[in-house]
């Protein structure tokens, strides 16, 4: 491991092994002792070695040494090696060697190099002076102070060089023929000058292009008066610039001045026309409850109204949705429904329309109309269900059952008093021969013969009973009881399934824990029985729940 000189803060591994075995690595050691000789020196004790294990359960066995006394090499030197040697009670003697060097380049940093190689250099001195700060950063302050070893000379205006032309083409001038040569390309110019004027001055004199621009404004004129144009009594108000104002102000459509008053108030949200509020989501409470950036101070001055909400991010999704409450001091609106088209969110843009139609209790519903346009009625929502309706002119079909019918009957229709006397009639006839002093005769022949199917006589009905009972014993079946302590009043099913249970399932005495566990038939301690045996009376206490 190479370190550079002078660093105090770098750390060496090393692995503790058993000093007896050898091999098996030695954890959660302390009170280590470090001895260090740097290029050969002195063997010297470590005053305060740091030695730290790193993961005893990961990495057992395994630790580090901080390397921080007597890093620095000997003036002179470029490497040296040094050597420490570790010791502890418990592990077998370490010796660790790495070597200190002199960096050639301040340690932590690095030398900047480009594709090709080339490192990257700084300059800070010129042959030993320091460069100049540069005004612009990046650029070199460049002060010329001689021309191939000639002191150049000091410029009238500063920063400006002094510029002498002693030679033009290669051939040597003087100050006059450089005049001449001046006054040669200003001819020159003069000539290619005068040519173009001439070329797009058209009046006679062939030298005054002011005559044509006059001319040409008059043609102008000439046209805006032909097309009854005033341009520059309509444009100045509209242009800033020369362009048009972003403010511009339409003050009248058509000439109409309260038509265009109309218009804007019908979209800037001030509530003229049928949008009532055009404004965005302050904050959100949930997808159907949120409070508007801007709205009326009026409870429910929105409600039954169609509510438009608008992705602030992209204008295509747009949900619509009905007004359900809205609280004036919080403007807070509250939906019906969540319209479910996409996930609103603060700052969407809300438009609420005008609408006091009738609306559906749940939003976005259709009502069931015929061909001739009655609506359907839906018996289980009609208003004041406990209200005497009246169905006069309603009739009732012939095979609708109704279960019972409480209060007085008016009149049922088919119903004469002649049918309901017959039908008593045919009552008193049958009770008589079973009753005897209202009550029920032990002779039950007759009543036998109009209540079974089998026969009208007292032997049948009997044997009826019987084979009744003896379903219910012997193919009628039970379940067994669930888990709990049997009640202190049971029925007799429960008396006979309790007394089978304890019969029939698997039935436990644990010595333990003092308990007689009765189980059911999936091995579940459904009651219990604690047991004692004192004084040589066995006893077992009253049943509880399992297990």
């Amino acid at each position: 491991m190479r370190i550079a000189s002078g660093t105090v803060d770098q750390v060496i591994a090393f692995v503790a092994v058993d000093s007896t075995d050898l091999k098996t690595r030695e954890t959660t050691l302390t009170t280590f002792t470090v001895y260090r000789c740097r290029n050969g020196g002195a063997v010297t004790v470590m005053t305060t070695p740091t030695v730290t294990e790193l993961d005893a359960t990961n990495m057992p066995g395994v630790y580090k040494l901080l390397l921080d006394e007597d890093m620095t090499i000997a003036a002179g030197n470029t490497t040296e090696e040094m050597v420490f040697h570790i010791t502890q009670a418990s592990m077998a003697p370490v010796t660790i060697a790495i070597e200190l060097f002199r960096p050639t380049v301040t340690e932590g940093n690095t030398l900047a190099v480009d594709a090709s190689g080339n490192g990257a250099s700084d300059v800070i001195e010129w042959l030993g002076t320091a460069a100049a700060t540069p005004t612009v950063a990046g650029v070199p302050e460049v002060d010329v102070t001689h021309w191939i070893g000639t002191a150049a000379a000091t410029p009238t205006v500063a920063g400006v060089p002094e510029v002498d032309v002693t030679h033009v083409g290669g051939t040597a001038q003087t100050a006059g023929d450089l005049k001449a040569s001046l006054n040669t390309i200003d001819d020159f110019l003069d000539t290619e000058i005068a040519a173009i004027t001439a070329a797009v001055i058209t009046n006679a004199a062939g030298a005054d292009i002011a005559a044509d621009i006059i001319a040409m404004k008059a043609d102008t004129a000439a046209i805006l008066v032909d097309t009854g144009t005033t341009l520059d009594g309509r444009i100045p108000a509209a242009l800033v610039g020369g362009k048009m104002d972003s403010v511009a102000d339409m003050t009248a459509i058509s000439g109409d001045t309260t038509a265009a008053d109309n218009l804007e108030k019908e979209y800037d949200g001030t509530g003229y026309g049928h949008i009532l509020q055009r404004t965005t989501i302050a904050t959100l409470a949930s997808q159907t409850s949120f409070t508007l950036t801007a709205g009326s101070a009026d409870n429910d001055a929105y409600n039954g109204c169609i509510i438009v909400i608008e992705d602030v991010s992209t204008a295509a999704q747009k949900a619509v949705g009905v007004v359900g409450d809205y609280t004036g001091a919080t403007k807070t609106v509250t939906m019906l429904n969540d319209p479910a088209v996409f996930t609103m969110a603060t700052t969407d843009i809300v438009t609420i329309i005008a609408d006091r139609a009738l609306k559906a209790t749940v939003d976005n519903r259709t009502l069931d109309v015929s061909a001739t346009g009655e609506g359907g009625v839906d018996w289980a929502n009609v208003g004041s269900p406990t209200t005497a309706q009246n169905l006069s002119a309603t009739n009732i079909d012939v095979d609708q059952v109704v279960a019972s019918v409480s209060g007085a009957v008016g009149s049922v229709t088919g119903l004469t008093a002649a049918t309901v006397h017959s039908d008593l009639d045919d009552i008193q006839a049958r009770l008589p021969a079973v009753l005897v002093g209202g009550r029920m005769d032990s002779s039950v022949g007759a009543m036998a013969a109009n209540v079974m199917t089998a026969a009208a006589s007292n032997a049948d009905f009997l044997a009826e009973i019987n084979a009744e009972v003896a379903d219910v014993l012997k193919t009628d079946t039970t379940t067994e009881p669930s888990q709990g302590a049997p009640t202190a009043t049971p029925t007799m099913q429960e008396i006979l399934t309790y007394l089978y249970v304890a019969v029939r399932n698997r039935l436990d005495v644990d010595s333990v824990s003092g308990f007689k566990e009765f189980h059911n038939d999936a091995g579940t301690v459904i009651f219990k029985k604690a047991m004692t045996d004192a004084g040589g009376i066995y006893s077992e206490a009253e049943a509880v729940i399992g297990p």
